[in-house]
C-alpha cells in the first residue's frame, strides 16, 4: 500500500519502521520540533528522527487543517495515511483526500479507552486486558470503524513506560498486517460496539498526587500508570515534593494513619487506607532518584506524606 504516515512520539516511530519495512511510504507528517524538558535546544520528533533515518520526506505542522497541509497530502497521492498518536485531530475535509481514509492504530482494545491516554488509563483502572486497534477516523473520538483488534499480553505490575513498548512493538507488526489484507479487500470495518464504552482523558501533573486515604492496590495502579510521565509525586508534611518512581504493595502496618511512613526490613513503608506501600524507588525535589531507605535515613522531618499539594 502507498502510505503517508502521520505521528510523533516513540510509539509511533516502532510503527513507522514496520510499515516502511512492508509498504510504501512516500511521506511522513509529525509535529515540528519542540523543546526537550531541559534546555532551550529545539529536538526533532521521534518519528521525524526515524523518517530521516529512512529517508522518508518529513511535513512538519501543528495542524492538519490548513490548506497547505490538505495540498501536501494530496499532492502524494496515497492510499491513505497511517496514523499514530500524532497529537492532533484529523479534520473532516482531509478524509477524502487518501482512497482509504486516515486509518490509525489505538493502544486499547475500542471501544474501550478511547482518547489520548489509553495505556495510562487501563493500568490506572486494572483493566483485565490489554491490547491495539486498527481503526478508521471519522469524526468522533477514536469511533471509527474497526478493522481489527488484537489483545496483546503486558505484565501485571508494568508501567505505562513499559506496557506502551510492547504494544508498540507487537501493534506495529499487526497495523501493518492489517493495512495490507484491508487493501487487498480481506477486511471489512465493523461498527465499534455500543457496549463497553469508556474514554481515556489526558493525564495533568495535578492529578498524580497520591492520595494516601486510598487502598494499596489502587494507589500502586496510579503509580505505574503515571510512570514514567508526568509522574505521581507526594508531599511530607514539611512540604518537601517527593516523586515515587516504583513501590510496590505489602502488608498493613498496624496502627498507623495513612501517609504515615517508617523502616521495615530495611525498607521504606507508607500506610495506606487499606494496606500499605513499599517505595522502592523516589526523586525528592531538586535530587537524583535514590532508594526509598536511603533517602529515609538523611530525613529528619515528621515521617508522614501529607495529601495535600
Amino acid at each position: 500500500m502507498r502510505l503517508l504516515f502521520a505521528g510523533t512520539p516513540a510509539p509511533a516511530a516502532v510503527a513507522l519502521r514496520a510499515l516502511a519495512a512492508d509498504h510504501d511510504v512516500v511521506g511522513v507528517i509529525t509535529m515540528p520540533d519542540a523543546r526537550g524538558k531541559r534546555g532551550r535546544t529545539l529536538h526533532p520528533s521521534p518519528v521525524a528522527t526515524a523518517a530521516d533515518e529512512l529517508g522518508i520526506p518529513v511535513y512538519k505542522t501543528a495542524t492538519l487543517k490548513d490548506e497547505a497541509t490538505a495540498q501536501w497530502v494530496a499532492d502524494h497521492n496515497a492510499d491513505a495515511v497511517a496514523v499514530v498518536a500524532y497529537g492532533a485531530l484529523v479534520p473532516a475535509t482531509a478524509f477524502e483526500l487518501v482512497r482509504y481514509g486516515w486509518i490509525n492504530l489505538h493502544f486499547s482494545l475500542l471501544p474501550s479507552f478511547r482518547g489520548a491516554a489509553p495505556v495510562q488509563r487501563s493500568i490506572e483502572a486494572g483493566a483485565d486486558q490489554m491490547g491495539v486497534s486498527v481503526f478508521v477516523i471519522d469524526a468522533g473520538l477514536d469511533t471509527g470503524p474497526v478493522l481489527g483488534s488484537q489483545v496483546i499480553d503486558v505484565p501485571e505490575r508494568a508501567t505505562t513506560g513499559e506496557a506502551l513498548d510492547i504494544l508498540a512493538e507487537q501493534g506495529a507488526t499487526f497495523f501493518s498486517d492489517v493495512l495490507r489484507r484491508y487493501a487487498n479487500g480481506e477486511i471489512t470495518p465493523e461498527l465499534q460496539r455500543e457496549d463497553g464504552i469508556s474514554h481515556a482523558a489526558q493525564l495533568s501533573p495535578a492529578e498524580g498526587q497520591i492520595t494516601w486515604s486510598l487502598d494499596a492496590e489502587t494507589i500502586d495502579r496510579k503509580i505505574r500508570a503515571f510512570t514514567p510521565d508526568p509522574g505521581a509525586w507526594t508531599v511530607t508534611s514539611e512540604g518537601l515534593r517527593v516523586k515515587v518512581l516504583a513501590a510496590s504493595p505489602t502488608g498493613a502496618i498496624e496502627g498507623d494513619e495513612p501517609g504515615a511512613f517508617t523502616l521495615i526490613d530495611g525498607q521504606l513503608v507508607v500506610a495506606c487506607g487499606d494496606g500499605a506501600l513499599t517505595l522502592e524507588s523516589i526523586a525528592p525535589a531538586g535530587k537524583k532518584p535514590m532508594s526509598g531507605d536511603a533517602w529515609l535515613r538523611g530525613y529528619r522531618g515528621e515521617q508522614r506524606f501529607e495529601d495535600r499539594s
